[in-house]
């Protein structure tokens, strides 16, 4: 390796170090919950969309296949009473209807397939979210317990030293009063 390539190296691992120190890991956690529940949110409102699509889907199809049902019926009474330029346009509109309703067959079923993956995605990015706020609140449990120790270690004055070193002495004392008396 030559001398250059090892400052090199060495000059990125110091400022990745630094970068390390200045993040906030907290923050960063923080702001991954938000990006996350954003992204929740956008697939939520995506899958709700191809819901109301697909119910509009159905009603035009319940609609089409009613028209339809009408249609044949036109269509045999025409044949019955033998008008047969009035069945044959009626017969134009049943195939026109048939096409309409393959049609409408087809978006749904697409429908129904993306409902069921945005489905499968919602699942996974709540289950995502649930395990990164258990991480946030497992730091945020640990990282509280080390600023707390920060805090007390601090913040002891000369004074609570002096009284809890009496306090020892007075503690240390009584022992060897009553073993002196005992002696006696």
């Amino acid at each position: 390796m030559t001398l250059l390539a090892r400052i090199n190296r060495l000059f990125k691992a110091d400022v990745h170090a630094v970068l390390d120190s200045i993040e906030e890991p907290n923050l960063l956690l923080q702001q991954s919950i938000r990006e996350m529940e954003s992204a929740l949110d956008q697939t939520m409102c995506m899958l709700v969309n191809q819901q109301n699509t697909a119910k509009r889907l159905d009603e035009q199809l319940a609609q089409s296949l009613d028209s339809q049902l009408q249609s044949q019926q036109e269509i045999e009474l025409c044949l019955e009473h033998q008008n047969d330029d009035l069945a044959r346009e009626l017969l134009r509109k049943k195939i026109t209807q048939s096409r309409c309703i393959d049609s409408l067959k087809s978006e749904l079923a697409e429908t129904n397939q993306l409902i069921a993956e945005l489905q499968l995605k919602n699942s996974e990015q709540e289950n995502a979210l649930a395990k990164l706020k258990e991480q946030a609140d497992s730091y945020n449990s640990r990282s509280g317990q080390y600023k707390w120790a920060a805090k007390t270690d601090s913040t002891i004055t000369e004074a609570e030293l002096e009284i809890a070193l009496l306090k020892e002495k007075q503690r240390f004392a009584k022992p060897r009063k009553s073993a002196s008396r005992g002696g006696q």
